[in-house]
């Protein structure tokens, strides 16, 4: 007889739906979890599944979502699709009594995330939106140290991600209004808000403009730049673009606060400014081994073990439905700006 498997040995089984680019990840996050077991992959391109299951040791492999329910050895599935299928294979998940853990955004609209909150409250199952640089530790100590204190009161802000043109025309559904949601606001920008969100609060208004002066035949914007003012008084200024003529990437984070500085440049780099830890105002590269020794080198083996631990303990994720939703309806407001050409005010709520 087997002897018995404590909550924390046992492997909870998960199906991938979708195996495009960023399901790489999220499979390589599996593999390295011990408390995961990949069952199952389901794409509709059968070759994509079948090679995505070989590397990485599911059972099965499936042409739709709809083929997993019948398998109890699925208890949780990750969606790695593209954005307009996120609502609809969520809820199926959920319906079907499954956890779900859902790219980001977690939807193209405010409608069908609350369609997706919904059917997991139903359910009684944890909805978790894969706002996976909230487990970056350099991201996790820019947030922690900012609610610390660490530069006083915080007062402006700045985020930038400037991408390179030729990316996504490779990605044909991001061009469509119907399917991606958006341009780099949508895909890129919901990082960023997301992480201003969670460090800053939420914010009050936003003013957009939007353009798509490179990218050709796109129903959608190549570049967005915005204007915040949060609810604490901090302004901000973000910038999102798929139009750069240099093939490089460039972003980064910033925020003043009274009493110094972060900085955050790509992923890896965070700079720190701060009288009341240093003693004066000189921008500092931390490191990060001393600073957060504890979290993953990875950030989405830390979103899935995130994830399993809300699935084991029943706490309600970082990065749950009705804060996916919050950064979705700033980026409805946003367009809607864009659009009209006025300053806009974000309705105030009591959670996300």
């Amino acid at each position: 007889m087997s002897p018995p498997v404590s909550a924390s040995e046992r492997r909870t089984g998960l199906a991938v739906v979708g195996c495009g680019g960023i399901s790489r990840a999220h499979l390589r996050a599996i593999d390295a979890e011990p408390r995961a077991r990949l069952v199952a992959v389901a794409d509709l391109d059968a070759e994509r599944a079948r090679e995505a299951a070989r590397k990485h040791g599911a059972g099965r492999t499936c042409a739709s979502w709809d083929e997993l329910w019948s398998d109890p050895a699925v208890e949780a599935v990750d969606v790695c699709l593209p954005h307009h299928l996120h609502a609809p294979a969520a809820i199926a998940a959920l319906e079907h009594g499954r956890h779900v853990l859902v790219e980001k955004p977690v939807a193209n609209t405010v409608a069908e995330a609350d369609q997706m909150i919904a059917a997991a409250r139903a359910a009684g199952r944890v909805l978790m939106v894969g706002h996976m640089k909230r487990f970056s530790r350099t991201f996790g100590t820019m947030q922690r140290l900012v609610t610390g204190g660490a530069i006083g009161r915080p007062i402006a802000c700045e985020a930038f991600w400037h991408g390179p043109r030729e990316i996504m025309p490779k990605i044909p559904w991001v061009l469509k209004k119907a399917q991606g949601g958006g341009g780099p606001l949508m895909g890129f920008g919901t990082h960023y808000l997301d992480l201003l969100r969670w460090t800053l609060g939420e914010a009050a208004e936003v003013a957009c403009f939007t353009t798509c002066g490179v990218v050709e035949n796109s129903e959608v914007e190549d570049t967005a730049v915005l204007a915040l003012r949060f609810r604490v008084g901090a302004l901000g200024a973000v910038h999102f673009s798929w139009s750069r003529a240099v093939k490089a990437y460039d972003e980064h984070i910033r925020i003043l606060g009274t009493g110094g500085e972060v900085l955050v440049r790509g992923e890896k780099e965070l700079h720190l400014a701060s009288e009341t830890r240093f003693g004066d105002r000189k921008l500092r590269r931390l490191d990060l081994d001393a600073e957060a020794p504890d979290w993953p080198a990875d950030p989405f083996s830390g979103q899935l073990a995130h994830f399993l631990d809300c699935i084991e303990t029943g706490q309600a994720p970082l990065t749950d439905g009705p804060s996916g939703r919050a950064t979705v309806e700033l980026i409805e407001v946003a367009y809607r700006s864009a659009e009209t050409g006025e300053t806009l005010t974000i309705e105030e709520r009591g959670e996300g």
